[in-house]
């Protein structure tokens, strides 16, 4: 499998820890780059899977030797949007059950590392999405539902904002721009993505292509 071309021989985990903070971002910034590399050669949705579990055990075993930084964060939240990537497309089904089982349980491992150590409580969410990929509130945000506000604002306020947008993309990539369009809708009305432009002007496109333009309101920020 493509997992053969990564082994991680540049790491050397140090037992007792790296010693300094320049340890630390020269780790962050080299695993990232091997894992880019590796990702770019996976073959299929099997290959794929094995190779995110082997990167995150990879990982658990380091996380407790980092220093915390941006760097340090900045990689946890790049291997959560890898992760994010492929279940919210939903490429795990298309594995055998045994993968499946496998990367949840490593999921688990990784959150129990990453939150007490790195502060970072999103990877949990991805157990969850690996089940549901697509839960009943994100669901009926997209379909538009008469919903109660802020209900809405405590759901969006629980989740990764990169994974929310990137919700959107998927919404957008697979011709559902409906979907796409009231999700951004509801997206912009809280306070978190209140000054995304991208979204902002994903929205706007969205709402022309679709003939909608009278559904387009100026922002209101409601207290949660």
């Amino acid at each position: 499998m493509a997992l053969s071309v990564l082994e991680f021989k540049n790491f050397d985990f140090i037992p007792d820890g790296f010693h300094s903070f320049e340890e630390t971002v020269t780790y962050c910034k080299k695993f990232t780059e091997e894992v880019r590399n590796v990702l770019e050669k996976v073959q299929d949705e099997q290959d794929l899977f094995q190779t995110l579990v082997m990167i995150l055990e990879y990982f658990t075993l380091a996380v407790d030797k980092l220093v915390i930084c941006r760097d340090s964060h900045e990689l946890v939240r790049f291997l959560f949007l890898e992760c994010c990537k492929p279940l919210v497309s939903l490429k795990l089904r298309e594995c055998e059950e045994k993968l499946q089982f496998s990367f949840k349980v490593t999921l688990i491992k990784v959150h129990d590392a990453v939150v007490t150590t790195l502060g970072f409580p999103y990877f949990w969410q991805l157990y969850g999405i690996a089940k549901v990929p697509w839960d009943d509130m994100v669901c009926k945000m997209m379909a538009e539902q008469d919903l109660d506000t802020k209900e809405v604002f405590t759901y969006i306020g629980s989740q990764d904002m990169n994974l929310m947008r990137l919700r959107a993309d998927v919404m957008q990539k697979n011709d559902c721009e409906a979907y796409c369009m009231n999700l951004c809708t509801w997206l912009l009305k809280h306070p978190f993505y209140r000054n995304d432009t991208d979204l902002r002007a994903r929205q706007l496109m969205l709402l022309h292509k679709l003939g909608e333009k009278d559904k387009f309101h100026p922002i209101v920020i409601l207290n949660t």
